[in-house]
């Protein structure tokens, strides 16, 4: 019990110097001053002018962003329904929906089935397949992974409402889809898986 007196003394003559720090020192008071109303305004500002450069260059890194997991949940659906089909050997099938903007994985004898729908923004703009008239417009296209791990030959163009786009491509010797990057369809193609 005598150390307890002891440490407030200490602890007093800390402040009482801390106290006579601030008293010979005029600079350190001025510090608690605040801000004034012109620095205040500055900074406002210069918040705003940020927050104005900032925010539409996340929209369209949103935009990209969903693009881009759209097309890879894609590319993963067909990894899956290739797998399923060697595994289980019986023919899968992969159904793209434009009009609902659903993507639809089933077997063939339809005991599994599962789909998904793609974001808000992000479009099925095309489905084709080589030798298919293209000219027509269909609004629900299915293709067959085989049991020997071949699939048909297809691609589906995918695109948000900025006007990028993403082109899934399915080559039937291959195992994984191959997704292309698309600005417009004038454009150059720039490969990104």
């Amino acid at each position: 019990m005598t150390d307890l007196p002891r440490r407030d003394s200490q602890s007093c003559s800390i402040r009482q110097a801390g106290a006579r720090f601030l008293q010979t020192r005029g600079s350190v008071r001025t510090l608690a001053h605040g801000f004034t109303l012109l620095e205040l305004l500055v900074v406002l500002v210069l918040i705003g002018l940020l927050t104005a450069l900032v925010f539409p260059s996340m929209g369209r890194g949103m935009a990209m962003l969903r693009l881009k997991t759209s097309s890879r949940e894609i590319a993963a659906t067909l990894r899956l329904a290739r797998s399923k089909a060697i595994a289980e050997q019986q023919i899968y099938w992969v159904g793209f929906d434009a009009e609902k903007n659903e993507i639809e994985l089933a077997s063939d004898d339809r005991q599994y089935r599962k789909s998904f729908e793609l974001p808000t923004g992000i479009a099925i703009s095309k489905v084709s397949s080589p030798g298919r008239d293209e000219s027509r417009s269909r609004h629900e296209a299915w293709f067959f992974f085989a049991p020997n791990g071949m699939a048909q030959a297809f691609e589906v163009l995918i695109e948000n409402n900025r006007g990028r786009g993403v082109r899934i491509l399915q080559n039937p010797l291959l195992r994984s889809p191959r997704l292309e990057d698309v600005v417009s369809e004038t454009s150059q193609i720039a490969v990104i898986q």
